[in-house]
């Protein structure tokens, strides 16, 4: 999936490809984390504001449903037979399965054939009741109820609607804070194209910190995605569950999801849900999390009745996320991420500058467990300007056979202050010769 970024906060222009295991590097303020938290924040309104757009739809198809059947029931005598004939519950399960996968087409064979047999059934068959209401009343109930859930689920501008609506409250409001143009006379008009293959996928176009378009044109095969920006979120999960954000509600559930505070990061919530789901670990995971533990030694997890997270070690001592290493922080948000599942195919994980609080070490078998992962099929972009950490990748990269599937980009600064970022993949000597630049300049010049 390839994502062309124009004009995104510093960033005048890049190009990112992502077919396995992503890495931006640049220096400080080149916009590495613009561009991580706008394909995050794509992804996310691709797919959540799009089941939001599916919940809507079924519940006006439901109602248009229901209000068929109690204008059906008002005119013709009901038996055992009948009911079971003209069931609305029928209808709408039926409804809910074809609308879960997305299906217009099947939506609208559903409710026209429903349609089309109560009519049938008042206008030729037995049984017309003496009522306050008459057949042709009936059927005017009827034809609009079916018209109304008709123009519901072929309603184009309302999907579009959706879409921008999503974008600028939850993206551009709790992702960026309100801030996700340029601020640079000429570049205030972002373009974001994403593409699969010769395949348009989605447009973006934001101007004034406004969307103006959020055109989804075909299927955007990630399911989801998920950023980590900082293991101290292990910490906080009790600051921020006892916080406006979840008023009553326990970490894990995901039906308050946007309710909460303005002043805290879309993705901080998002990610906190994540780490409570669950604690199968797939098949194809189970060594990576083993080398997790073995690293750490021990395992963290989440003691509901604390609303905390723990480390506990081998050794059965448990330590409150508290006094936690961050570097075990670290290690121990991918093995929570990777018990909930929320590490997958079709989930996107993005990781910002990961080496932060890592000893060299411990930088070192990080960037091993990356690649493991992106061997196994899961989408990852990581950010990083740590030359122990890039040369590392790249060392496994080659020991896990995974080239075809690796690419490296760099932003630089370009006169105007705005970052331009190209594919380096095939000769990193610009990047690390960048980093060693600030070692160099002590060593030559004591």
């Amino acid at each position: 999936m390839n994502f062309n970024i124009q004009n995104l906060g510093p960033v005048q222009s890049a190009q990112i490809d992502l077919k396995g295991l992503s890495v931006i590097t640049g220096l400080n303020d080149t916009g590495k984390s613009f561009i991580s938290k706008a394909i995050y924040s794509i992804i996310k309104t691709a797919t959540d504001a799009h089941q939001q757009l599916i919940s809507e739809r079924y519940e006006a198809v439901v109602s248009a449903v229901t209000q068929m059947f109690s204008a059906h029931r008002q005119v013709v005598r009901f038996d055992a037979a009948k009911m079971a004939s003209f069931n609305p519950n029928i209808v709408i399960r039926s409804l809910a399965a074809v609308m879960r996968n997305g299906s217009v087409q099947a939506t609208e064979d559903i409710l026209q054939e429903y349609y089309h047999r109560i009519r049938a059934d008042i206008e030729y068959m037995d049984g017309i009741m003496a009522s306050s209401v008459t057949k042709e009343q009936a059927l005017t109930r009827i034809q609009n109820a079916f018209h109304t859930g008709y123009r519901v689920i072929n309603n184009e501008v309302e999907e579009q609607s959706v879409y921008k609506d999503f974008f600028d409250k939850i993206v551009i409001e709790k992702v960026f804070q309100g801030e996700i143009n340029s601020i640079h006379p000429g570049y205030e008009n972002m373009q974001i194209d994403v593409s699969e293959g010769a395949t348009d996928l989605l447009s973006i176009s934001v101007t004034h910190n406004h969307t103006e378009q959020f055109l989804l044109q075909n299927l955007v095969l990630l399911q989801d995605a998920t950023i980590v920006e900082t293991p101290m979120i292990l910490q906080l999960a009790k600051f921020i569950t006892s916080s406006l954000a979840f008023p009553t509600v326990p970490l894990g559930d995901e039906t308050r999801l946007y309710q909460q505070r303005s002043d805290l990061p879309y993705y901080y919530y998002d990610l906190l849900l994540k780490l409570n789901l669950g604690t199968t670990v797939s098949d194809k995971h189970v060594a990576i999390c083993e080398k997790i533990r073995k690293t750490i030694g021990g395992s963290v997890s989440y003691k509901l009745e604390e609303s905390s997270f723990v480390f506990t070690k081998d050794s059965g001592e448990e330590i409150p996320a508290s006094n936690m290493a961050t570097g075990i922080k670290s290690f121990g948000l991918l093995l929570l991420l990777l018990k909930s599942g929320a590490i997958n195919e079709s989930t996107l994980l993005i990781i910002d500058e990961p080496e932060v609080h890592l000893h060299p070490k411990w930088e070192i078998l990080y960037a091993e467990i990356i690649v493991m992962l992106s061997d196994t099929g899961v989408p990852i972009m990581v950010s990083s300007h740590s030359p122990y950490f890039l040369r590392a990748l790249t060392v496994y990269i080659k020991q896990y056979k995974t080239q075809e599937i690796s690419r490296f980009y760099y932003g630089q600064k370009l006169e105007n202050q705005m970052s331009v970022f190209t594919d380096v993949t095939a000769d990193l000597t610009p990047v690390f010769t960048k980093l060693a630049e600030p070692m160099q300049d002590i060593i030559l010049n004591p």
